[in-house]
């Protein structure tokens, strides 16, 4: 949402301040200014958003690299599936109609319109790649501290649970 905001925000600078032909029977100044507004507000709710959820998330820093993070995408989406709490199924869902929308020929804004129509695919595309690595680094953070943890649990519980010291004894003795 950030990206989205940030590119319609340049697009409504450029048709304010630079852009001299009418787009769809609508004037460059009010064009310009609605998308003025309307990408200030986006840019404004991505945001807050972004740190609502650095700010409740446990896993707040994304860690590895590109290709640890593309590796981790297949887990990361069964863990999903599984509960894991990073991640909410609806986001799944998300990046598969983002998917969808970026392969289909059907487009809100079509490309017959300059810049405008190419920036919802663009603003798409940038979310995606950019939440999809987001998640990923985050993922294995949460699995780094998961395995982490279950070594120290497994460390912590003694060798002879049924009673034995847990060296050989001799039984002949």
């Amino acid at each position: 949402m950030i990206v989205f905001g940030a590119v319609l925000l340049l697009a409504g600078l450029y048709s304010f301040f630079i852009g001299t032909n009418e787009v769809l029977g609508i004037q460059p100044r009010p064009l310009g200014g609605s998308l003025l507004v309307i990408g200030g507000v986006l840019l404004i709710i991505g945001v807050t958003r972004r740190i609502r959820a650095r700010r409740d998330s446990p896993e707040t820093e994304p860690i590895g690299g590109p290709v640890r993070r593309i590796r981790a995408v297949p887990r990361l989406v069964r863990a999903a599936g599984r509960g894991y709490p990073g991640m909410r199924r609806r986001h799944l869902g998300l990046w598969a109609l983002a998917g969808v929308y970026l392969i289909s020929p059907i487009d809100l804004i079509p490309e017959l319109l300059p810049i405008i129509g190419f920036t919802d695919d663009a603003a798409l595309l940038f979310w995606l790649v950019g939440d999809i690595s987001n998640n990923s680094g985050r993922f294995l953070n949460w699995e780094r501290r998961a395995s982490a943890e279950q070594r120290a649990v497994t460390d912590r519980t003694p060798s002879g649970t049924d009673g034995s010291t847990g060296r050989d004894e001799d039984p002949s003795n």
